[in-house]
């Protein structure tokens, strides 16, 4: 599959990447993992754990270094719908959550760990956030560190700049989003300070779409990839077709 540069992680990655929280066995992930697909996303809420040890389990024996696993993990007391903290960040007890991840994953490291459902520039340049992902960095758990981000992602991105720590961004982006001008330049300027840009949510619902026109997803796909700046799709995927 063609590939593009994740940033400064220098990671050569696919066009097309798998969100693997539609994946239910290991197989599909092994056999995604032969088709070409070489980065996979989970998340720690994804089968409460579980969709991780399918990821893990479908990549066991395989070389360390040809695939790369990134997972999504959100601290306790965190407000998915406002992207806000509803008790006090807790670092260690954040670090102990990551390092469940790798348990389940039955990894030494994953390449990422990204904090999900980053919108709000507070949340993004939390002090106690930055720190546990600097100390997972740190102490060898991930490679890098990231943001996955629903909404508010403009303020998300520049926040993201402006900490100087985040090494990738994982974003909704597709046709319908109406402010795309200006989220453009948001994302040209956070490639442009070295984050690597993952897009998800890339088609827009086309495939839950009954009643209206068949949307042509091959399209929508290519539609997101005439931004260069986006390294890759994180696309979920239920079935090896």
């Amino acid at each position: 599959l063609p590939v593009r540069t994740l940033g400064r992680t220098g990671i050569k990655t696919p066009l097309i990447s798998f969100g693997t929280s539609g994946a239910l066995d290991t197989g599909f992930i092994r056999s995604a993992y032969e088709a070409g697909i070489k980065m996979f996303f989970s998340a720690t809420y994804y089968g409460e754990g579980n969709n991780e040890k399918i990821v893990g389990e479908g990549l066991k024996g395989l070389p360390r270094d040809s695939f790369v696993v990134g997972t999504a993990v959100p601290p306790d007391g965190f407000d998915n719908r406002t992207g806000t903290f509803s008790k006090a960040f807790d670092s260690d007890a954040y670090i102990k959550k990551a390092e469940g991840s790798l348990s389940r994953f039955g990894l030494d490291y994953v390449d990422f760990f990204l904090f999900p459902f980053a919108g709000k520039r507070q949340t993004v340049l939390d002090a106690g956030v930055l720190k546990a992902l600097a100390q997972l960095k740190k102490q060898g758990k991930t490679r890098f560190v990231g943001i996955a981000s629903h909404s508010d992602t403009e303020e998300a991105l520049k926040a993201a700049v402006d900490a100087g720590v985040y090494d990738v961004a994982m974003i909704s982006y597709n046709y319908k989003i109406k402010n795309i001008e200006s989220l453009n330049s948001a994302i040209a300027s956070a490639a442009k300070a070295g984050i690597g840009i993952v897009g998800m949510k890339t088609t827009a619902g086309v495939y839950g779409n009954k009643s209206g026109p068949q949307l042509n997803s091959d399209a929508i796909l290519k539609w997101v990839l005439q931004n260069e700046n986006i390294a890759s799709i994180v696309s979920g995927m239920t079935s090896l077709e």
